[in-house]
């Protein structure tokens, strides 16, 4: 049944987070279920790049994919983050997280810019903060973290606002910290 599916990835989750609060460089992860892909992993902020790709290693990718089959695991440059401690605090009851793909001439270029942007979310029920990330050379991903569900892709506010393209929704059941 699809409810299993959910109940036993959680599961797992929670077994795994002695193994990712041990990873030396891991600031944050917020563990995802990805619904409609039926895919799952985690939104991960790590304390430099070096320290993704020492735990994101060949030795990794061949784990998984014996274990789930291939995967892909983008390593993708922080753009823009709130104030740490604000993001923390926010962060901290996140549920949800929105996705949208901003093309990068049509995004926000200053942190205040992206500070604007955040600022217009926080009219809407439930948003809680957001990041930024590069992804290639014409796109930025955006990542809004929400406390309850927020609307899909039909809320075209959203779409209007990030000037970019909805990507998805995934449930964040886990939000784990290194850096308390």
């Amino acid at each position: 049944p699809w409810y299993a599916v959910s109940f036993l990835i959680k599961s797992k989750m929670k077994d795994s987070i002695p193994e990712y609060k041990a990873i030396p460089g891991l600031a944050l992860k917020s563990y995802s279920i990805e619904t409609e892909q039926s895919s799952f992993g985690g939104i991960y902020i790590w304390k430099s790049e070096q320290a993704a790709r020492d735990w994101f290693n060949p030795n990794w990718f061949a784990r998984v994919k014996e274990k789930y089959g291939e995967t892909e695991v983008p390593i993708l440059p922080l753009v823009w983050m709130p104030k740490e401690e604000d993001f923390l605090k926010a962060r901290e009851s996140a549920t949800y997280a929105k996705v949208f793909q901003i093309k990068s001439n049509l995004s926000p270029k200053t942190a205040k810019e992206w500070e604007e942007m955040t600022k217009s979310f926080q009219k809407e029920a439930g948003f809680l903060t957001a990041i930024s990330a590069k992804q290639g050379i014409d796109d930025i991903l955006y990542f809004t973290f929400w406390k309850d569900r927020p609307e899909g892709k039909e809320n075209e506010s959203h779409i209007k606002l990030t000037k970019g393209s909805f990507l998805g929704i995934c449930e964040l059941p886990i939000q784990l910290s290194n850096l308390k």
